[in-house]
């Protein structure tokens, strides 16, 4: 098998802790997994595991799996822990499968792995052609027939001395539960068995296709019996408590609520915007495609897979004396990390010079590029500045960061006259095929709309597309300074000059409802986005925004 190892964690606990210990616990929220998240996640060539916010239980995002049949192997969110052997423990997460008639499994087992024998599964979860199972005294028992597109909510209660667990399953729109049985036998029928793993993949047989996702995933050791039964409040409504994970109470979880409210690309948008409001720093990576890196070679060449891991797990105590990497990407990550830490230092010559570095390694890396722009704006090299933020802004048109760091650019140059003076003459310094990707991807999504545009402002297309790109950056920097009454002002006398070139004007009408939405008007907002979706149905941003807004 073909495998993506991203991170392990083996944790210990104390049984006479006074309050639940969590030991394994993803939202799918953070920035890339660190070492204190407990899971390996498994890719193959074909199918995938990846974090999405097209999707979610609570938070930002949730993990989406898609199998692929006939490749030979499985995909795979595997979570570990040190052995547990006495005590209740707790097994919590939300799943939503798009298409339930295509098998997928999900378990608990222990040091003896995923076979039914003793220390071996103790709770075992599967579909077959659309029904939800469990595996009780080495016997699959009907549960329920799955629907596509319905999040449900299981919590599994171990009593692991006496090989025995509680089942609950809940949907966030109903207030009894689908199954609550108590007692069951282990799947194997051995008391004292152990726990150490969890584990979702798609079927074992490999001709499965199934596309589903998981969310508020956790493994908690229980200081007091946890009684399952209905949801103790209107389910659907998420916690707001704002206590550490390792802390919080229980209530979520009695509900059969989202850990954390559903989280939209505006709310990403302020927070993003909250961390750089204090002092230049590098924006948070998300995803390893943030630094250019695919799933293949990953997948393929373990030594590149193996090296990437250590540099993301290097302490910034050793930044001084790093170890020798032995790929060139794991190098630029490292290089990256660096860069952003003697960013923050406020040392703008050491992170210019690291980041560089690391940009000579990873030049593609949209996450190094971003930070290397922030870094040379901080040093006052403004041409350097926009030569990276022209490539971000295609490659982020959607991504909530953008606005961030388009803002954050432009706002240190004041009002607009200044960065009209600044920037005038953008197109002729960036030439015609850059300016082609600026212009055609940021309006229109594709580089060949700029055909269009190109043709509607006729021979003064550069001074057009300086004064796009000096209004976009003015826009921003507003939003980025909270001045969204004067942003709204600024996209309508925009509106109105460009009322003879629609997707010009339809970039300007989604940037006036985007102002209206973070001034606190979004049902104001919601009919803007809608009357661009009826003129241009597969405007993605204009999509994400809606959905954003309905949820």
């Amino acid at each position: 098998m073909r495998v993506l190892s991203l991170l392990l964690l083996l944790l210990s606990f104390s049984a006479g802790a006074q309050a639940d210990s969590v030991l394994v616990q993803y939202g799918f929220d953070s920035t890339l997994p660190s070492a204190e998240d407990g899971f390996y996640i498994f890719e193959n060539s074909r199918g995938f595991v990846e974090p999405t916010n097209a999707v979610k239980f609570s938070g930002y995002r949730s993990l989406e799996l898609q199998e692929a049949p006939g490749d030979g192997t499985f995909v795979e969110l595997q979570g570990v822990v040190t052995p547990i052997t006495a005590g209740e423990v707790l097994f919590h997460f939300a799943f939503l499968v798009r298409n339930p008639e295509q098998g997928l499994n999900i378990a608990v087992a222990g040091p003896a792995h995923f076979y039914l024998q003793r220390d071996g599964i103790a709770f075992w979860l599967k579909t077959q052609d659309g029904t939800l199972f469990h595996h009780s005294e080495h016997t699959f028992r009907r549960l329920f027939k799955l629907q596509p597109d319905t999040w449900y909510v299981v919590d599994v209660v171990f009593h692991v001395q006496a090989g025995t667990y509680d089942l609950r399953i809940v949907t966030p729109r109903a207030s009894d539960p689908l199954v609550l049985l108590e007692q069951q036998p282990n799947a194997i029928n051995a008391p004292g068995s152990k726990l150490a793993k969890i584990s979702f993949i798609g079927d074992l047989e490999d001709q499965s296709s199934v596309h589903y996702f998981v969310d508020d995933v956790e493994l908690r050791v229980l200081s007091t019996p946890l009684r399952l039964g209905g949801p103790t409040r209107l389910a659907g409504t998420a916690s707001t408590t704002t206590a550490p994970r390792a802390e919080r109470p229980r209530d979520f979880i009695l509900s059969g609520a989202p850990s954390s409210p559903r989280r939209t690309y505006f709310d990403e948008y302020l927070e993003i915007k909250q961390l750089e409001a204090s002092l230049p720093q590098c924006l948070p990576a998300t995803t390893l495609r943030d630094f250019s890196l695919t799933r293949k070679a990953l997948t393929d060449n373990p030594m590149l897979r193996e090296d990437v891991r250590q540099a993301m797990k290097v302490p910034s105590a050793q930044f001084a004396t790093p170890p020798t990497f032995v790929t060139g990407p794991a190098a630029g990550i490292f290089l990256w990390r660096r860069g952003c830490h003697a960013l923050h230092d406020g040392n703008v010559q050491d992170a210019l010079a690291d980041l560089a570095q690391g940009l000579t390694l990873l030049p593609e890396a949209p996450i190094v590029q971003a930070a290397y722009a922030i870094a040379a704006n901080a040093g006052g090299n403004r041409l350097e500045v926009e030569r990276f933020l022209l490539s971000l802004s295609s490659v982020w048109a959607e991504d909530a960061r953008l606005p961030v760091l388009l803002g954050m650019m432009a706002a240190s140059e004041g009002n607009f006259e200044d960065m009209r003076q600044a920037l005038t003459g953008v197109a002729t310094r960036l030439g015609e095929e850059q300016a082609t990707h600026l212009i055609g991807k940021l309006l229109l999504g594709t580089h060949s709309g700029f055909v269009t545009l190109k043709a509607s402002f006729g021979e003064k297309w550069k001074e057009e597309l300086d004064d796009l790109y000096i209004g976009q950056g003015y826009y921003f920097s507003l939003l980025f300074s909270s001045r969204f009454a004067e942003a709204q002002a600024f996209t309508e006398k925009l509106i109105r000059r460009y009322a003879e070139t629609p997707a010009a004007q339809r970039f300007w009408r989604e940037k006036k409802a985007d102002a209206l939405v973070l001034a606190g008007r979004p049902w104001e907002a919601l009919p803007l986005y809608e009357e661009i979706l009826q003129e241009c149905p597969d405007c993605t941003s204009t999509q994400q925004r809606v959905r954003a807004l309905r949820e």
